[in-house]
């Protein structure tokens, strides 16, 4: 046979193995969850392939470096703790005897009992009594002297080089325990904190014990070791403002983390020592817990779940085609002995990796932005227990494009924001001057031609204005006994928007009522909204992540009004997964083709109360060859048409629009064909911004409101590019609150001209949907649905308007 037959030969051969042709694997840039759920799913499916009725995934013959003796029962364990953490039900029948046996059997070795003990930790509370059991022996085998662990339990004599690993597995057990209410001692405590500290290397990274080298995961678990020890042993020190914050165990974690982002790599564990690089997928579980545990999303210039995913794809799976992928036959029974070892890491890895980012924590350079390092993740274990989903967290920077990954951005300081002192005076200058000319315009005293003041120029704040304006919530917590940091948080209102009036939510306020009620006494709070949705939550004082930060009793209701917010920003934890996060910072919506012209009108109410919804739907637009100009507009007796094939009129309270309003929309409808919309953004308050101005257009037209479910509008019927929406698709709000069951009609109503509709109204929703940021409590339609009608209703007013 020639070289080239050869080489054909593997090809046919490989194509055989795998039904079809082998793919490109995907790259980590192009990963979603839908690759996540598809390789977690086929890893669960070959670790029960793997099971042996009789031992479970004890293999016969333990791989090379394992003895059976320090691991019986170590494989059927971290397989068990991989499944549930999978989300596989402990009740499962593939599961019932492997964890019964786990129950009963007198298990010697230390990295089996911390396992199982984890096990434990992720099962109902019946299950707490085992728990217990665990760490108490985690305790009494607990070598004071080496400080740490043996294989085997040793709590006397030498232990001539204590592993690192098992001291991370062994902390990472007691920490669950704690986290459950057991005692655990904390001299202990410290001397693992002690020689984690110690046996840190100059450059920042930890070693395997005989290695001199750095070892990525050693280097991660030490990280992680310090992470429990610092919540454990100290994290009531934080309460305290005053106390230090350069102390030798903050120098050591930044070191360790700079070391982690100077050397990140998925496809090979970093450091030069022969053993860690042996395991690369406990190197990536260990870079998953200490990420999770420090809010990090990324390590250097990678995004360490996204580049992760990509390696055991690549590693354990050939990709076939159609995005079919088949495990490697090394991994499959029969194969190399470390296949279940790895199996079961990889998912761990991807089990809890994935889950969707609840809260992002504002990091400010030079600024006293972490004083209490533990608040959000204690914020998101406490909800996470609550709804019985796990929820993280997250650290970001004001520029950082990760900013839109959770719908609340957490700021907490006992210092001003420090892009907005430096303007302090001239933020409250403006304020005084935006109020006096608010005023005087709704008393119509302004001189003609009077501009508005403008506020000052602070391109550092454009990143949390585009946050706000996207669809997010900031929360803001002031700390300590000062008001500089609320007072910052006032004046960044003022700067955002100086027409909108702070306001202090009543006991009946959904805040301490949805989902869950808030027990005990309630914390102070201020409300900065629009109508549609709170942009602000303002913690003024009372200093409230100081129970954060340690909880205890009294802090449940801070934390429940937290999860309460937390629920309503993300449309009741409607959150995209890790990988389906993405900036919804739309284009800027300008084309050379020819346009269609969209004026939002001012008034005296809130007349644009999410502006950047016009934005997204320009983007969406633009796509299907339809480009848009979008701008406000005032209306008064001089007001030109020309041109202009839609006005948007957009409010969300009781707010009456003015004669001068109402004569210049019957003079556009007179001199134009184009199409005038009344929305009540939001949908709130039974809709009664478009309801009033339905009651107002029927008595100064003198016909009555109909639906437009006929129409062109609905139908697309006639429309270039027209979409059919006679059926559509609603929020789960409106589903749930208001309508109380299912329904598929649109709710436009309309008067008509030339027996064509063209002054519209919708009590429901359509501007917010358009952000595509779930939040319950706003009634309208689906952001599918609503750029639907939009479009339709653009392309109808276009047609017409431009139809001699």
């Amino acid at each position: 046979m020639t070289w080239g037959q050869t080489i054909i030969s593997c090809f046919i051969l490989l194509f055989c193995l795998n039904g079809g042709p082998l793919q490109a694997a995907v790259k980590p840039a192009d990963l979603t969850h839908e690759h996540v759920e598809q390789t977690r799913a086929a890893i669960v499916d070959a670790l029960y392939r793997h099971q042996d009725p009789d031992r479970h995934w004890d293999p016969v013959t333990m791989p090379s470096g394992e003895s059976t003796n320090q691991h019986l029962g170590g494989y059927t364990a971290l397989v068990c703790l991989a499944m549930i953490t999978a989300g596989e039900s402990y009740q499962d029948q593939r599961l019932k005897a492997p964890l019964r046996d786990l129950e009963q059997a007198q298990l010697k070795g230390t990295y089996v009992v911390a396992t199982r003990a984890l096990i434990w930790a992720a099962l109902p509370d019946r299950f707490n009594p085992n728990l217990a059991r665990d760490a108490q022996w985690l305790i009494d085998t607990y070598n004071v002297d080496a400080a740490g662990w043996d294989y085997k339990a040793r709590p006397t004599g030498t232990i001539t080089a204590p592993s690192p690993s098992i001291r991370h597995f062994g902390t990472l057990a007691l920490w669950e325990a704690a986290k459950r209410g057991h005692r655990i001692p904390p001299d202990l405590l410290r001397s693992i904190e002690q020689v984690t500290l110690r046996d840190q290397d100059r450059d920042g990274a930890w070693h395997y014990k005989n290695e001199s080298g750095p070892s990525g995961s050693m280097t991660a678990a030490g990280l992680v070791t310090l992470a429990i020890t610092d919540e454990l042993l100290h994290a009531r020190d934080a309460i305290d403002l005053k106390q230090p914050k350069d102390t030798p165990r903050h120098r050591s974690a930044e070191a360790g983390l700079a070391w982690l982002d100077d050397h990140f790599s998925a496809f090979r564990t970093p450091g030069d020592t022969s053993r860690g690089s042996r395991f690369p997928m406990y190197w990536m579980y260990a870079v998953e817990r200490v990420g999770l545990a420090q809010g990090m999303t990324r390590l250097g210039r990678y995004d360490w779940f996204r580049e992760g995913v990509g390696m055991i794809r690549n590693r354990l799976f050939d990709e076939g085609a159609e995005g079919i992928i088949r495990l490697k036959s090394s991994y499959e029974p029969g194969g190399k002995s470390a296949a279940v070892r790895e199996l079961s890491f990889a998912l761990l890895f991807l089990s809890r990796g994935s889950a969707p980012v609840a809260v992002s924590k504002l990091e400010l350079e030079d600024h006293r932005w972490n004083n209490r390092p533990r608040d959000v993740a204690n914020l998101c274990r406490y909800m996470s227990d609550e709804h019985e989903r796990l929820l993280h967290w997250q650290t970001v920077t004001v520029d950082d494009a990760d900013i839109h990954d959770a719908p609340l951005l957490y700021i907490a300081s006992d210092e001003a924001l420090p892009m907005l002192e430096p303007h302090r005076l001239k933020i409250r200058e403006f304020g005084r001057a935006a109020s006096d000319y608010l005023q005087r315009r709704r008393s119509g005293t302004l001189e003609p031609g009077e501009r508005a003041p403008r506020p000052p120029s602070i391109p550092a704040l454009e990143p949390l204005r585009g946050f706000l304006e996207s669809g997010g919530t900031i929360v803001a917590v002031n700390e300590g006994r000062g008001r500089a940091f609320a007072e910052s948080i006032h004046d960044l209102g003022t700067v955002l928007n100086p027409g909108i009036e702070w306001t202090t939510p009543a006991r009946t306020h959904w805040l301490f009522n949805e989902p869950i009620p808030v027990r005990g006494a309630r914390p102070r709070v201020e409300l900065y909204g629009t109508g549609v949705r709170e942009w602000i939550v303002l913690f003024p004082g009372g200093d409230i992540n100081a129970s954060m930060q340690a909880p205890g009793k009294k802090s449940a209701a801070i934390m429940t009004t937290l999860m309460n917010l937390h629920a309503r920003a993300s449309g009741m934890l409607d959150t995209p997964h890790r990988l389906d996060s993405v900036s919804t910072i739309p284009g800027t919506g300008r084309h050379d083709a020819p346009v269609c012209r969209i004026r939002q009108i001012v008034h005296e109410g809130q007349w644009r109360s999410e502006p950047m919804a016009l934005r997204h739907l320009s983007d969406a637009l633009n796509a299907t060859g339809l480009a848009t100009d979008a701008r406000a507009m005032r209306l008064d007796a001089t007001s030109d048409f020309k041109g202009i094939d839609c006005l948007l009129i957009s409010g969300t309270g009781d707010t009456p629009l003015s004669s001068t309003i109402w004569d210049a929309v019957e003079r556009y409808l007179d001199e134009t064909n184009g199409v005038v919309l009344f929305e009540h953004a939001g949908g709130g308050d039974g809709g009664i911004f478009a309801s009033r101005a339905e009651q107002d257009a029927m008595t100064r037209f003198g016909q009555p409101a109909r639906s437009i479910a006929r129409s062109s509008i609905v139908t697309g019927e006639g429309l270039d590019g027209g979409i059919d929406c006679s059926t559509v698709t609603w929020q789960p709000y409106s589903i749930s609150e208001i309508f109380g069951e299912p329904t598929r009609q649109p709710r436009l109503r309309g008067l008509r001209f030339d027996g064509e509709p063209r002054l519209l109204f919708s009590r429901e929703d359509l501007t917010h949907a358009l952000l595509d940021r779930p939040r319950w409590g706003v009634h309208g339609y689906s952001n599918t649905s609503a750029h639907a009608l939009l479009s339709n209703i653009l392309r109808s007013a276009q047609l017409r308007n431009r139809t001699p």
